[in-house]
């Protein structure tokens, strides 16, 4: 059997999403934190579809590993918070974690020059949190894994392995778009994918209201089966 290739979409980001988890200046130590930097990423339910171009780019990706595969049958980072209704911020929202084994690049807009051209400055610790407003720039890869699973036949335990196929985030960067109220749990990028014209619900670039989220760029597949 030849060795899996994985593919990869390069250049994402999100829409405005709230941070938990953020593990963006040192990595996560923790039991399961596999001594990486990560972040979540939350989204109301109802303002789901702003993940529809992420996700589309996403599929289109694996495809290229296994042409003609559905979303529902991939291993895939994006989860329903209903089911942790212990987890401050998760329930009524949809979830997904990014990760990388490299420093991201974490910024916030300082304002704009005289031409207009959005201007960033890099962020420590005491100016962005869990809990505040961000957008994430990150590359989705394909991976597959082997899983046992088991099952009973016949009134006995089988246990059989099982070819997982799935696709997962790498975190580069995350612009801090606006505050947020916090709660508990806690390499270089290109800043150059967050366009103007996407930016007028962010802090220090626009006089507009910072919490109302924003429109997601178009584009991608409209496949149902995404959604």
């Amino acid at each position: 059997m030849a060795k899996f290739k994985a593919e990869y979409a390069n250049n994402l980001k999100t829409s405005k999403v709230r941070m938990a988890f953020a593990h963006i200046f040192s990595p996560d130590t923790g039991q399961y934190g596999q001594n990486k930097y990560k972040a979540t990423g939350l989204v109301p339910q109802e303002n789901r579809d702003l993940l529809k171009p992420v996700k589309a780019a996403l599929l289109e990706c694996a495809r290229k590993s296994w042409p003609g595969i559905k979303w529902g049958d991939l291993e895939q980072p994006f989860k329903d918070g209903d089911n942790k209704p212990d987890w401050d911020g998760f329930p009524g929202s949809e979830y997904f974690t990014l990760k990388s084994k490299k420093k991201p690049m974490v910024s916030l807009v300082s304002g704009r020059d005289k031409s207009g051209k959005l201007q960033f400055e890099r962020c420590d610790e005491a100016d962005i949190k869990s809990g505040d407003y961000v957008r994430f720039g990150f590359s989705g890869f394909t991976y597959e894994r082997e899983k046992e699973i088991t099952k009973e036949v016949d009134g006995k335990e089988v246990t059989a392995k099982r070819m997982i196929k799935g696709i997962s985030l790498i975190l580069e960067t995350v612009l801090k778009v606006a505050d947020g109220e916090g709660f508990g749990g806690g390499g270089g990028g290109d800043m150059s994918r967050f366009d103007d014209d996407e930016m007028d619900d962010v802090q220090g670039a626009s006089s507009d209201d910072p919490d109302s989220y924003g429109e997601s760029s178009s584009g991608g597949d409209d496949d149902e089966e995404l959604f």
